[in-house]
């Protein structure tokens, strides 16, 4: 019974983190952000270079999603290894192992089956149908997150090089612009992954190309840049006296490479 309740506990607790991610349009779940910052701090000690900065976003979104895949599968497996449902083995004569479960939980989540274990009674293939469906769930929700997170990234780019073609003086004071500008931090404080995504362009890095454009605006209009700033995902509030340091921490956190600073040279520019 104690099995069953912990991978009851943990279910929730896993489809909460899911939901409030996938789904939530609130930012994300302080877990999957906290997960995906180990990964990105650990790809930040690869040597820079064209490839890690493609690596770097798609990499931390596979790690996400693996602690996703796996915290299911154990959840499952916990409630199935103190409940009365059991399984057998078509190739074999014998009982289920904890490894066992393990393996016919993953090939239930998986939703294409092809396991050599089968339900051994009614509320083991119930238990079978909802993990089946719980699959399908995540499944289904994580296209939408992967798209939704890549366009934010392409939606940013394109706000930068919108900015690019004109003065930057000049462009930030436009309306349009600033309701572009709008529209995507709503976006990006839904989707915090994009923070991730590196470019080998400098330029292109959202976190350090956002921080640099607030600054800028903050010169003319404090109370906007604030504002604005308060979009940002991770971005603590505080005066507008502090802000450009504020964002400049905050834009340091999301850097490609330890101690690399906002408007420092990338090594990779420099033949590194």
């Amino acid at each position: 019974m104690a099995f069953t309740i912990g991978g009851a506990v943990l279910l929730v607790v896993v489809m909460l983190d899911i939901l409030l991610t996938m789904v939530g349009a609130n930012q994300s779940s302080p877990i999957a952000m906290r997960v995906g910052k180990v990964a990105f701090d650990l790809f930040k000690m690869l040597p820079l270079g064209a490839f890690k900065h493609r690596l770097m976003g798609p990499a931390v979104m596979t790690v996400v999603a693996s602690y996703w895949v796996a915290a299911l599968a154990l959840a499952w497996s916990l409630i199935f290894f103190g409940s009365d449902a059991a399984i057998d083995f078509q190739m074999e004569e014998r009982g289920s192992g904890p490894l066992d479960i393990l393996a016919h939980v993953g090939h239930l989540l998986s939703t294409v089956g092809g396991g050599v274990s089968r339900p051994e009674s009614t509320s083991a293939a119930l238990m079978g149908v909802l993990i089946g469906v719980n699959g399908m769930v995540v499944l289904t929700l994580s296209v939408s997150f992967v798209l939704g997170t890549t366009n934010t990234v392409v939606t940013g780019r394109q706000l930068f090089v919108s900015l690019d073609i004109a003065d930057d003086a000049d462009r930030i004071g436009d309306r349009a612009f600033l309701d572009k500008l709008i529209g995507f931090l709503v976006a990006l404080n839904a989707s915090p992954m994009a923070l991730y995504f590196s470019h080998e362009d400098e330029e292109f890095r959202i976190p350090k190309r956002l921080a640099t454009l607030l600054q800028m605006i903050a010169e003319d209009s404090p109370d906007t840049a604030r504002t604005l700033a308060g979009l940002l995902p991770g971005l603590k509030a505080g005066p507008a006296a502090s802000l450009r340091a504020r964002l400049d921490d905050w834009a340091r956190r999301y850097a490609p490479a330890p101690g690399l600073l906002r408007g420092a040279a990338s090594p990779e520019r420099d033949g590194g």
